[in-house]
C-alpha cells in the first residue's frame, strides 16, 4: 500500500515514467488492488501509451467494476485516443451510459456520454443528454455547469440541420 501511495504522488505530479516501476512492483506484490491498476492506467495515459492505459483500466474494472473514475478514464481513451488500436467508440458509448447510471451527479460522466453520441452522429441523443445533464447539474446547485451543458445542446441544435439530426439505432 505504501508503494501505491508513493506512485500516486508521482502520478499527481505528472512524473508518469517514475510512477510506472513502482506500480508494476506493487502489482507483483498484490495484484488484487483496483487502485494500483487505475493509477497505472493514468500513468500510461499521461505518457500517451493508450493501449497500455486501456489494458490497465480494464484490469482495474475487473477488480472493481463500478469504480466511476476508471469507467470515465477508460471511456475517454476509447473515445478520443489518436491510436486507432486503442479506440472503441461502441465501448465508450456503453461506458458513458454506465457512468451516468452509476453517478448521475457527475458532469464528466454526462459529457462522456454526450460526446460518444456525437461521435456516433446521434445528434438528438447528444442534445437530450446535454439537456438532461444540465437539469441534473441545476438540481445539484451547479448553475455554471448546467449553463455550459445547455449552451452545448443549443450549439449542436444550431449546427445540425433538423433533417440530419436523425438518431441511429441504439
Amino acid at each position: 500500500k505504501l508503494i501505491v501511495m508513493l506512485a500516486d504522488r508521482w502520478v499527481a505530479r505528472q512524473h508518469f515514467q517514475k510512477a510506472i516501476p513502482w506500480l508494476e512492483e506493487a502489482i507483483q506484490l498484490d495484484s488484487s488492488l483496483a487502485e494500483t491498476y487505475a493509477l497505472l492506467g493514468l500513468a500510461y495515459a499521461g505518457m500517451k501509451r493508450a493501449q497500455d492505459a486501456v489494458q490497465a483500466f480494464r484490469e482495474a474494472l475487473k477488480r472493481e467494476p463500478k469504480r466511476i473514475s476508471v469507467i470515465k478514464n477508460l471511456g475517454w481513451i476509447l473515445l478520443m485516443s489518436k491510436d486507432p488500436q486503442a479506440r472503441d467508440p461502441q465501448e465508450a458509448l456503453r461506458l458513458g451510459k454506465q457512468a451516468v447510471e452509476l453517478a448521475p451527479g457527475d458532469a464528466e460522466a454526462w459529457d462522456l456520454l454526450a460526446k460518444a453520441y456525437l461521435l456516433h452522429r446521434r445528434f438528438r441523443e447528444a442534445v437530450r443528454t446535454y439537456e438532461r445533464a444540465a437539469a441534473a447539474m441545476a438540481q445539484r446547485n451547479r448553475p455554471e455547469v448546467a449553463q455550459h451543458f445547455f449552451q452545448l445542446a443549443a450549439r449542436i441544435r444550431q449546427l445540425v440541420p433538423s433533417g440530419s439530426a436523425q438518431s441511429a439505432s441504439p
